[in-house]
């Protein structure tokens, strides 16, 4: 009996040296699959930003702007909408933040086109154009269905610039957008000849004796933005809040 029960004591010792053993492989197990894991959450998030940067357009303005608050007031409207609502027939949050745009840059005039000593340059007269195109586009846009919608609006959101948020006044937001299709444009020669237009963008969108020009929509969009103030960004945005969490946590660690 004695001699049992030493053995028995030996074999539960062993089996605890085991059972900590596996457990400890366990846990590098688990651990190195969580690294992974976040190793490869992290590749996904750079190549979707790049992506996005190589898709959309996108600008930055003071997160106090009038069109960055006209953005946000469409967001709450739409998620008050459809809020426990399966069966709305809104359509997606794109739409109606893309037609808030549209809207906006239709119906503001640049600071160019209030100073009456600009209305007669070329220039001027070429960002009137370009509103004015904006809002025959955005008067159509109001009457397609959704499928034709969806085939001119392919995405557009507003977010705010985590690194600018510190200080309340210096507060910044991105909007960013992909929108397809173009629009005619004035290019009617002036009694000197002169064009209406004098962007690189587009100095070459119609034959010199051609009247109208057919401008790509986004770089649209872009020239009438940055006329309202808006910094053009190029390349991937920033990383997301749940990447830097990623980052941070793995700074921790070390």
């Amino acid at each position: 009996m004695i001699k049992a029960a030493a053995v028995e004591e030996e074999e539960a010792e062993g089996a605890d040296r085991t059972s900590g053993a596996n457990s400890k492989k366990d846990k590098e197990t688990a651990g190195n699959f969580n690294k992974a894991l976040k190793d490869l959450a992290l590749q996904l998030e750079a190549r979707l930003r790049i992506q996005e940067g190589a898709t959309s357009n996108t600008v930055r303005l003071k997160s106090d702007h009038p069109l960055i608050d006209k953005m946000k007031e469409i967001g709450e409207m739409y998620n008050k909408n459809v809020q426990n609502n399966q069966g709305h027939t809104m359509g997606p949050p794109h739409f109606h933040y893309m037609l808030g745009l549209l809207d906006w840059l239709a119906g503001e005039i640049t600071e160019k086109e209030k100073n009456d000593e600009n209305k007669d340059k070329p220039e001027t007269k070429f960002l009137t154009s370009l509103r004015e195109a904006v809002a025959r586009q955005a008067a159509t846009a109001d009457l397609m269905q959704d499928w034709e919608l969806d085939m001119l609006f392919r995405s557009c959101r507003v977010a705010a610039d985590f690194q600018n948020q510190k200080k309340k006044t210096d507060a910044t937001s991105r909007i960013s957008y992909a929108i397809a299709g173009s629009v005619l444009v004035d290019n009617t020669p002036m009694e000197n000849g002169e064009k209406f237009h004098s962007h690189p963008l587009v100095a070459k969108a119609a034959p010199d004796d051609s009247k109208v020009a057919r401008i790509e929509l986004q770089f649209v969009l872009v020239l009438l933005l940055a006329e309202h103030g808006a910094t053009v960004l190029a390349g991937p945005a920033p990383r997301g809040s749940k990447a830097r969490q990623l980052l941070d946590k793995d700074k921790k660690r070390r």
